[in-house]
């Protein structure tokens, strides 16, 4: 059982690392599957697994890792809040929010309401959850605070760290009226809902906003086509970087990433030892690597 709970705390704890299968808050189909879901059901079908000592080794790695990453980097990401014209949720002493345990969400007033690691590319992946909270007259029904019924300001500030000189986008929605600042300079939309410009080598601060009407949202950055999330995105990270996050970060990133699923690559040929059911086996292992690849290589 401890094992166990180990297991679980070690590929759900987000640390401070931003990349695939890095933890909570699931934001991911890929995460979603293999972590919130698949984890739990080897967990239940093969407790014996654990017992190995490579299992065991696997993770206390993962979780050196991810306390090594606390310690050597910041969190990697932009902050994004919400700001509503009035209070919208019962008790609200200001912002909404996310629960996004990586933001200060335990803040009666947090400072961001998110932490931006994945893009957001359509309205379900946005979290403003807080929709789906009871508003603040205790009203039966949410008159007034449906989605696209109270206008809420979107803001996302942080620095992105480039390697050499590319094309840096922002893919958002024509209806948010979204506005773009890099390093304090205005950048002009290229069309609507798409801000698009060059930057050199070195560290930019990013910084845009817009206001949620409607119900089509969409917050999508991406440099040289690589959208925020895949393994292939630059360093963004909450102040800017300093030497050991740029060239520790993508380290762990990757390093989490190779044992999470040379641990849950096992942990599945032991199960499938034990639950003698290969075509279900086989079926389930190769959704599970197109997710996977398609998590990686897909902008």
């Amino acid at each position: 059982m401890l094992w166990s709970i180990l297991a679980l705390i070690a590929v759900l704890w987000p640390s401070h690392i931003s990349g695939i299968l890095d933890g909570a808050p699931l934001d991911r189909l890929s995460e979603s599957v293999l972590l919130g879901l698949f984890v739990p059901v080897l967990a239940w079908f093969d407790p014996s697994f654990l017992r190995y000592r490579l299992a065991r080794l696997a993770i206390a790695a993962i979780l050196l890792v991810k306390i090594a990453a606390i310690v050597a980097i910041q969190q990697q990401g932009w902050w994004i809040t919400f700001t509503p014209p009035r209070p919208m949720v019962r008790d609200s002493t200001g912002k909404p929010h996310a629960w996004d345990i990586r933001a200060d969400w335990l803040s009666e007033d947090p400072v961001c309401s998110a932490v931006l690691t994945d893009r957001y590319r359509d309205s379900f992946e946005v979290p403003a959850w807080f929709f789906n909270l009871p508003p603040p007259d205790d009203a039966v029904v949410r008159t007034g605070f449906h989605p696209g019924e109270i206008p809420i300001r979107i803001a996302g500030t942080g620095y992105l760290s480039v390697r050499g000189k590319g094309t840096f986008e922002l893919l958002t929605t024509a209806p948010m009226a979204v506005s773009v600042r890099i390093d304090g300079i205005a950048i002009p939309a290229a069309s609507p809902g798409e801000h698009r410009t060059e930057l050199p080598r070195g560290t930019h601060l990013v910084q845009f906003e817009g206001t949620m009407i409607g119900k089509l949202w969409r917050v999508v950055p991406r440099w040289n086509g690589a959208a925020m999330g895949s393994m292939f995105f630059p360093l963004a990270t909450l102040a800017p970087a300093s030497a050991v996050d740029r060239i520790a970060a993508p380290a762990f990133n990757w390093i989490v990433l190779l044992l999470v699923i040379a641990l849950l690559a096992a942990w599945t040929v032991s199960t499938v030892v034990r639950v003698r059911a290969p075509a279900l086996w086989v079926c389930a292992g190769g959704a599970i690597a197109a997710i996977v690849i398609a998590e990686v290589y897909m902008p």
